[in-house]
Parts: structure tokens; sequence; C-alpha cells
């Protein structure tokens, strides 16, 4: 992919090249530095401990005390959980796996829309070598790039939503009968529902609105296709709840989770929230495919006007997904991400006849040789720079030295007493167990304590002579016979 990237023989070469700097520069550069959001370390930690054996699939666990006195972990289904514990199991435990993972989620999401958009203009139209466009317009999204640099679940669940699209143009587009494709649309969004929920089941939909918007309208068998998707689905989770081991792992997720969240946890103060944390996120490919229209219109071309069909029907898609966010006041600008690719491919589609006239404008401009420059210097630099920030971190800093150094005393799997205000820095919880599988509680009378800066620490323990920042660690006094619990 990336030598499809580098190739410098063609028209469209250079913004091949520029598009795969500016991809690297928002996800490889930030992934080769430790530190990140803390829903996405709370994550890659669950993950860390089920390859190593602590939790199963479907009953993770976060530590041996839990989370929010619960002893597993069902703040999400375990699906994405386990794929990534599969990774750390063959790439082993190097601060760089979980970026490596965030990093091959968002290249395979990266691929499966190259194939999507090649399979949406066929073989005969120039646009389809403008693969690199769609691919931009997703990765510079700020939600998109976010959730990739810090690790959230909607990075893995883009993969199986973008592939379920592309099975259901391929249905779609399909002569005959097109069931596999169809089942497939439902398996994938199965997939995508047991890594974050409801919101991955929107391409269920996918056929009917591509038989209603596409340039070749074929109702009937959208009908059909979402229908065969559906049953699919169905029969997908009669069979994990026919699992008594996924049932109350899907239950406890369900119950303990969704449905408390949706009741008694709202993000928002108002439903329409959604609109404007989709405007916002997609304001960069709006404006550059205004651009595209407007000037196509000005030179009297069609272009925009024909590919309009094709792509009327894939943001219809994509809005499929995020708009149903609104039903609930439980709204955030992450939790759209898995359906953002569709969005940004039906924007390239309407930009993309006009793109295609920029560029083969370009190929005898005098300044072709500058544009290759300046992109495989911008690529260079790219990867200048994540190798000089590797293993820098990038947030954290204090809380990852203190980890480091409490784990060269704390022995693997130990249990230690910690005051509320440690209790309640999730990151440092996560980098203990993440790095030294060391847990956290607030019981008193263990071997080790730790206690914010400036805490006097508990009676009967010493302080350790250790350069930490914001944490320090106790130890029993040997010649105590008592002690007497943290407040």
């Amino acid at each position: 992919m990336v030598r499809t990237f580098v190739s410098m023989g063609s028209a469209q070469a250079p913004f091949r090249v520029a598009t795969l700097a500016v991809f690297l520069g928002l996800t490889l550069i930030p992934l080769v530095r430790p530190g990140m959001f803390m829903d996405g370390l709370l994550y890659l930690t669950v993950a860390h401990n089920l390859a190593h054996g602590f939790g199963s699939f479907w009953q993770p666990r976060f530590s041996q005390e839990g989370l929010l006195q619960q002893p597993t972990f069902h703040e999400h289904p375990p699906l994405a959980f386990g794929m990534e514990a599969l990774w750390f199991r063959i790439f082993g435990d190097g601060f760089w796996v979980e970026g490596a993972y965030a990093l091959a989620m968002a290249v395979l999401t990266g691929w499966l829309l190259i194939l999507l958009w090649r399979m949406v203009w066929g073989p005969e139209k120039p646009e389809r070598d403008l693969w690199w466009l769609p691919v931009l317009f997703w990765i510079i999204t700020p939600a998109v790039h976010w959730s990739v640099q810090n690790h959230m679940q909607e990075n893995t669940m883009a993969v199986f939503t973008v592939a379920a699209v592309l099975c259901t143009v391929r249905g779609m587009r399909a002569v005959g009968h097109a069931w596999g494709h169809f089942a497939a649309v439902g398996l994938l969004s199965c997939a995508a529902a047991l890594v974050k929920g409801p919101p991955g089941l929107f391409p269920i939909g996918a056929p009917l609105l591509w038989g209603l918007f596409a340039s070749r309208p074929d109702l009937r068998k959208g009908m059909l296709g979402t229908v065969v998707a559906s049953a699919c689905l169905v029969l997908c989770f009669v069979f994990l709840f026919s699992w008594p081991e996924a049932r109350s792992s899907l239950m406890q997720y369900a119950e303990g989770r969704l449905l408390h969240r949706i009741d008694q946890d709202p993000t928002v103060d108002y439903r329409w929230r959604t609109v404007q944390h989709l405007f916002l996120a997609m304001l960069g490919p709006l404006l550059l495919t205004l651009i595209a229209v407007l000037s196509a219109r000005r030179s009297g071309q069609q272009g925009p006007m024909v590919a309009g069909k094709k792509a009327t029907a894939l943001i219809a898609i994509g809005l499929s997904g995020a708009l149903p966010l609104m039903l609930t006041m439980v709204q955030k600008s992450f939790y759209m991400v898995a359906a953002l690719p569709m969005i940004a491919v039906g924007l390239a589609v309407w930009a993309a006849p006009q793109v295609v006239r920029w560029t083969e404008h370009e190929r005898t401009a005098p300044g072709r040789k500058a544009m290759n420059t300046v992109a495989l210097l911008s690529l260079a630099a790219v990867l200048l720079a994540a190798v000089l920030f590797f293993g820098k971190p990038s947030r954290d800093a204090e809380l990852l030295n203190d980890t480091a150094l409490i784990g060269g005393v704390v022995p693997p799997h130990a249990l230690v007493s910690a005051e509320q205000p440690v209790l309640d820095q999730w990151n440092f919880q996560s980098y203990l167990m993440r790095y030294h599988f060391i847990s956290l509680t607030g019981k008193p009378d263990q071997p080790f304590a730790v206690t914010v800066e400036g805490s006097p620490g508990p009676a009967g323990y010493e302080r350790l002579p250790l350069a930490t920042e914001r944490i320090h660690l106790w130890q029993r006094a040997r010649t105590s016979a008592h002690q007497v619990p943290m407040k």
C-alpha cells in the first residue's frame, strides 16, 4: 500500500504522497509516544490483561478491585478487547504495541475506503484514480484522527462498518443473486455492535438507502438486501443469547452500562448537539467539496451533478449512523466516528470530477517537479519526527515517571493501598495495570501504599526515597505492629 502511495509515475502521485504524509502525521507521530486519553487507556489495559490471562473474553477485568464496584469490565461489549489481546500476544508488551494496533485499524479502514471508492466509480472512470481523496477527507476529520490517537473503540468499529458498506455496494451492483454480500452486511454489523453496541448497527439499512438514492436505484433489491442482512443479524444474536457466557456478558453491558447511562448519565443538554458535532467534524471536507463544486459550476462542468446520486447515497448511509445518536441525551463527538467514513467518501465523490481536472492540469504544469519534491520532503519530515519523538510522552509525563519508579519496587500482581485522591486518578491506575499488573485498593493495611504529593502518608508506613513527582510510595514499617487506616 505504501509503495502504491509513493510511486511518482502518474499525475496523482504527489497527491497520494501528500495524503500519506498527512495520514501519518496525524496518526503515527502521536502513536509512537506514551500517554493517552483516559477512556482509551482503560480499554487497552483491559485488552492487555486479557492477553495475559487476567479475565476472560466474556468477563474481562480491569484490576483486582474492578471498576466502579464492578469486578468485571462491561463498559462495552468485548470484541475489540479480544482482538487487541490477540495483538498483544503476537507482538508483546512494549508501549508501542497498542499504538501499532490503533495504526493498523486506521490503515485497514483506509484500505477499505479505497476499495469502496473503486467500487463506487467502476473501472472506466478517471475519478477511480483519485482514491487518495476519500482517505484525505476522512483522516483530516478531527474526531477521526483524535479517536485513532487515543485508542477509542470507534477506531476498531469503523473497520466493520466500512466493510459492511463495501459489501452493500458490491451486493447492489452484483448481477443476479447477492445474498452472500447482504448476509456479510449482517455479520459485519453484528461484529461492529460487539465492539461498541448499537451505534455499529446502522449498516443494516445501507442496502435500502443505496437502493433509494444511488445512480441506478433499485428499491426492491435494496429492501431485499436489508431484510437478508437483518435476518442474519438476528440469527447472530439468537446464537449469542443462547450461549450462557455470552448472554451473561451482554446483559451485564446492556443493563449495567447502556440502559443506566441513557437513563441517568446524560452528556448534553439538548438533542441537536449531534448535528453541531457532525457539522464541526466535517467542516474541512465540506469546505473543500464546496470549493470544487462551485469551481466546476463556474466553468460549466456537470460532473459534480452527475456524481451527486452516488454521493447522496453514501452520505445518507453515513447520516443513518450519526443522526440516531440524537435519540438519547448521551452524545459525544467521537460516537459517530464509525459513520464518518461514508460521509467523507460521499463528499469526495461530489468533489471528484473537478479534482480530476485540477490534477490532470498539473500533469504538465511547470510546478510538477516542485510538487513531487514538496510531497516527498513532507513525508520524510513526518517519518523523521516519528523517530525523534519515539518514546517521549505526549501527556501524563509525571504519572508515567511515577509509574515506572513505583513498578520497579512493588512486585507484579500486588495490591496497593491508596487514598481517594489517588483512586480518582484513573490514568495512573491504568498505567500501573498496563505496565506492571499492580492494582490499587481503598482497603488499608497492604504492604505498600500510595498518596498524592503533600499527603502526610498513612500511620505506620515510611516513605520510600524515590524521585516521584505526583504520587509517593510508602512501605509498611517493619517495626509497626498495627496499622491505622488511611483517610
